[in-house]
């Protein structure tokens, strides 16, 4: 069974209906998954392969999706075209002026924040990570050492994933003296891998 599906059984009205997803209940379960599961919004590259004959109506949707979720993003792109060109001209003047005057202007953290959500926007839509054929090491702070490691992990790390908990908060990690200790897993880590 995969781990994506089975986060999404998780639901009480699966649970009701699939009470046993690792036994008798995994086909209906997997069909559920493809016939109404990804017209909810499951994402069918995470989910077991699927039932055989797969339903039309299915085929056509898994056909059309691509092309719908691209057709969305054009979409949105064109409404905020107009805003963006406004906010994007005054960001340019601003940074100018900043750098002429070297000194920071009011809202420059402002503009540097919008910046970077823009960034990371633009690399979530155009970035689609391949599988891994290595390991990969998840380190986790204590506190969150129980929860579930991303769904996608299995997929993604063909290697496996190997957790390692440091003794500090999840925020003390990125802060010292917790950042040093993350770093020195790091360096073990890295070692490790060049088998040194």
């Amino acid at each position: 069974m995969n781990r994506y599906l089975l986060a999404a059984h998780r639901r009480p009205d699966l649970l009701e209906h699939f009470p046993n997803p690792m036994g008798a209940d995994i086909d209906g379960l997997c069909a559920w998954a493809w016939t109404e599961g990804v017209a909810a919004g499951l994402d069918p590259e995470l989910l077991p392969p699927p039932p055989e004959p797969l339903p039309r109506r299915l085929r056509l949707e898994l056909c059309l999706r691509p092309v719908r979720q691209r057709a969305r993003g054009l979409a949105e792109a064109a409404a905020q075209e107009p805003r963006r060109r406004i906010e994007t001209g005054r960001s340019h003047l601003a940074n100018a002026a900043e750098r002429r005057l070297r000194r920071p202007l009011p809202n420059a953290r402002e503009r540097l924040e919008a910046r970077i959500v823009a960034a990371a926007r633009q690399a979530r839509r155009d970035y689609r990570a391949a599988p891994w054929p290595g390991r990969v090491v998840l380190v986790t702070s204590t506190e969150l050492e129980d929860r579930p490691a991303y769904l996608a992990w299995p997929e993604r790390a063909l290697g496996g994933v190997e957790r390692q908990a440091l003794p500090l908060g999840h925020i003390e990690m990125m802060r010292e003296p917790g950042a040093a200790q993350l770093a020195e897993c790091l360096e073990r880590c890295i070692v490790a891998s060049l088998g040194r």
